[in-house]
């Protein structure tokens, strides 16, 4: 039987010095690489913009609603939801593309998600219902960009919300109906 030995001496590296041995080198890349994956993760994380819910029917302003994310990832994105009660038309789109339209008359909840094809790869899920508001903090439109509610993330800096956000025990979200034990994310 042959050894299992390694027969390649310990390679060096472009880190490695007279005092430092390969392991302890290696060790710095590790350092540096978990460095750089966090400064890059704060940096990727997505930050609330703006946030509003507009009554657009042409002849009886609630018949048809239109609602808007914008938010700043790598750079600023905002989405539409336009949704009328009457015809069942549904529309979602980014950045002025249609991503997703639909007519389902009758429909009163709204599940799409798709990912985008660009250099961020964000994963974004649109959750809405036209029931009634269960009270006035609630929100029957909900987004949620790589698996984190829109409400829940930090306000773009120097700007002033005047939106609730966060989460609080009561039930406060199309999500919470949906999702009772809590959202998770779909698994790739």
């Amino acid at each position: 039987r042959k050894s299992r030995r390694n027969i390649y001496p310990e390679a060096t590296c472009s880190f490695c010095t007279n005092r430092d041995n390969h392991s302890q080198a290696k060790a710095k890349v590790v350092h540096l690489i978990q460095e750089t994956q966090a400064t890059n993760m704060e940096h990727a994380t997505a930050r609330q913009v703006s946030y509003s819910e507009e009554n657009v029917g042409k002849k009886v302003k609630r018949s048809k609603i239109r609602v808007t994310w914008s938010f700043v990832s790598d750079r600023k994105h905002e989405i539409i939801l336009a949704w009328s009660k009457t015809t069942g038309k549904q529309e979602i789109t980014m950045d002025g593309e249609v991503i997703w339209f639909a007519r389902h008359k009758g429909r009163s909840v709204l599940d799409h998600h798709w990912t985008t094809r660009d250099d961020e790869s964000l994963k974004l899920r649109v959750l809405a219902t036209c029931a009634p508001k269960i009270h006035d903090n609630f929100r029957n439109y909900d987004l949620l960009i790589d698996g984190k509610l829109f409400a829940s993330l930090p306000q773009y800096e120097g700007l002033d919300s005047s939106q609730p956000t966060g989460q609080t025990t009561d039930l406060n979200s199309i999500i919470q109906i949906l999702y009772p034990e809590g959202y998770i994310p779909p698994a790739e």
